[in-house]
């Protein structure tokens, strides 16, 4: 499998191929990721029974796919002979065409992607500067690929509507759900969660935005902002220049028990993107027992039910988030039939279990050794 960031992961598509592999490896497959390093070639090392090859990455923008790919590719042809399929996971993985066949997995829509960016940066700037040399590698990916899958149906429909004609399994996105359970003890009643990137599309500077109002009406509210990404600067000015400083804490990138704890102790978890593919963290939360409140954009409206579990708000509207926010938080028992239900989501559609299914019956229709 081939991916586009760094080992171990620290963001969603990381945490997908390698919750992924090590299914696999549990199932009888033998598994070989490849992924980012740093400027040299580095030693392989196997981990939790997966091999992990780390070719050499320079960060030279906007040429840094096509570079890292050559290194990619020389190494994939050293190992063809072990390999009886390849698995390359979007976006921005170099493509590689040496004999095999294989499966691409589309975690989101770069014209779709690139089209929610807030221009607030120099960083932003050069992601939509740079967007017609992303989108030909994602085209070069979905040609080179024998068979095609995505994380959820909206991404398969944005694909669809750009004029892609091949066949597409929508194979789901999953979570752990044994280790993200939910808690026993009462949750708080004032806390806010974000979990995610602070990165753009987010819908960050809404959930700044809506703070106002959220402490006009709840003054004790406390905004728990875990994860890094360039925007974190940039926010924690805005918040300063706002004056609720003393409302939000910026906790940055936890370890994995510090994740499901504070998962498990939230008031209401808030997930309010601009766009997404199918979001980790909101099944994260969903399997904690979470009450959530996310935007209704494609991805997160496929998962959520309004009222059911979860409540969707518009995206984009800072004051109808805080609305959702503050009925959540100001109703106990609604809170707790949300978190319960959103549970019952997870285990019915989201597993790790239910996912390695359809990514072997994938992998069968172009290998049947596979399946």
């Amino acid at each position: 499998m081939i991916w586009s960031t760094a080992y171990p992961a620290e963001e969603g598509i990381g945490n997908y191929v390698t919750h992924l592999a090590r299914k696999l490896v549990d199932r009888g497959h033998k598994v070989l990721l490849v992924t980012r390093g740093g400027l040299g070639w580095r030693d392989s090392k196997q981990i939790n029974g997966v091999v992990v090859h780390e070719a050499p990455f320079m960060p030279v923008y906007p040429f840094h796919v096509q570079l890292h790919g050559l290194f990619v590719d020389s190494l994939v042809r050293s190992l063809r002979k072990n390999l009886d399929l390849i698995h390359i996971h979007s976006p921005l993985s170099p493509s590689v065409r040496v004999g095999i066949p294989v499966v691409a997995t589309m975690h989101s829509a770069l014209r779709f992607g690139i089209r929610s960016v807030e221009v607030v940066d120099r960083q932003s700037a050069a992601i939509k500067l740079q967007g017609v040399m992303s989108l030909r590698i994602e085209e070069e990916l979905l040609r080179n690929a024998q068979y095609v899958t995505t994380v959820s149906r909206s991404v398969a429909s944005e694909f669809m509507s750009c004029g892609f004609r091949g066949e597409i399994d929508v194979v789901g996105n999953g979570v752990d759900e044994k280790f993200y359970l939910p808690g026993k003890d009462r949750r708080e009643d004032n806390t806010i969660l974000y979990v995610g990137r602070l990165a753009y599309r987010k819908g960050l500077f809404d959930l700044l935005a809506s703070s106002k109002t959220i402490l006009k009406e709840r003054p004790d509210a406390k905004f728990l902002i875990v994860g890094k990404g360039p925007l974190r600067g940039l926010l924690e000015k805005r918040v300063k220049d706002a004056g609720v400083e003393t409302s939000f804490q910026f906790l940055g990138f936890l370890p994995l028990k510090d994740l499901q704890s504070i998962y498990r102790s939230a008031a209401v978890c808030v997930v309010p993107s601009h766009y997404e593919g199918q979001p980790t963290t909101l099944l994260e939360a969903m399997s904690s027992g979470a009450p959530i409140v996310g935007t209704n954009i494609p991805s997160i409206s496929g998962v959520l039910t309004h009222d059911v579990d979860g409540i969707l708000a518009q995206s984009k509207s800072p004051e109808l988030l805080a609305n959702a926010i503050i009925g959540l938080m100001n109703d106990g028992e609604k809170r707790a039939e949300i978190g319960q239900n959103a549970r019952r989501t997870v285990e019915k559609a989201f597993t790790w279990d239910i996912v390695t299914d359809r990514i072997e019956n994938s992998y069968g229709k172009i290998n049947p050794e596979l399946e």
